[in-house]
């Protein structure tokens, strides 16, 4: 008797099992895995094609808005004080700061205000002040109810007026 047949023999019928299951599933995988590739690669183009009409086109960029130049700063002061003074708000002091922006051929306008209004009329200014110019920001807000019992607040506000340095092109 041959030695592989007498290793069969001690092994049983697990062995011939083993090796025909082995046999089939190359077999098989010879035979299928062409089509298999195939589909998978179908699956990737259609999810990246899915992909494409799911995510949103970009968005075309903003125009950067051109800096107000220097020589508007006082225009742009009085347009400040006369919105506050039209929606309510009394400004009792105004002290202004140039300061220079390193780096950039900018200046930041410094504007603090010691105002006093409505809760109502102060909320109104800041908002339209902040949506009519879009140079100008709100660093800084302190409101306080000097009586408990006291319709009116005071309000320290910090404007930031940014701008052009130099004078206005002409």
């Amino acid at each position: 008797m041959s030695p592989l047949r007498a290793e069969a023999r001690r092994w049983g019928w697990p062995l011939p099992a083993g090796a025909g299951a082995l046999a089939l599933a190359a077999l098989l995988a010879a035979g299928l895995t062409p089509r298999w590739e195939a589909e998978a690669e179908a699956w990737r183009a259609e999810a990246r094609t899915l992909r494409a009409a799911r995510a949103p086109a970009a968005p075309p960029p903003e125009p950067r808005p051109a800096w107000p130049t220097a020589a508007r700063s006082s225009d742009r002061l009085a347009t400040l004080l006369e919105a506050a003074e039209r929606d309510g708000v009394a400004v009792r002091r105004s002290q202004q700061r140039l300061e220079p922006v390193s780096g950039a051929p900018l200046q930041l306008l410094r504007v603090q205000q010691a105002s006093q209004g409505r809760y109502a009329d102060l909320r109104r200014h800041l908002a339209q002040a902040l949506a009519t110019d879009p140079a100008l920001g709100l660093e800084r807000l302190r409101l306080q109810r000097p009586d408990p019992q006291a319709a009116t607040l005071e309000a320290d506000l910090q404007w930031v007026l940014v701008q052009r340095s130099g004078a206005a092109p002409r």
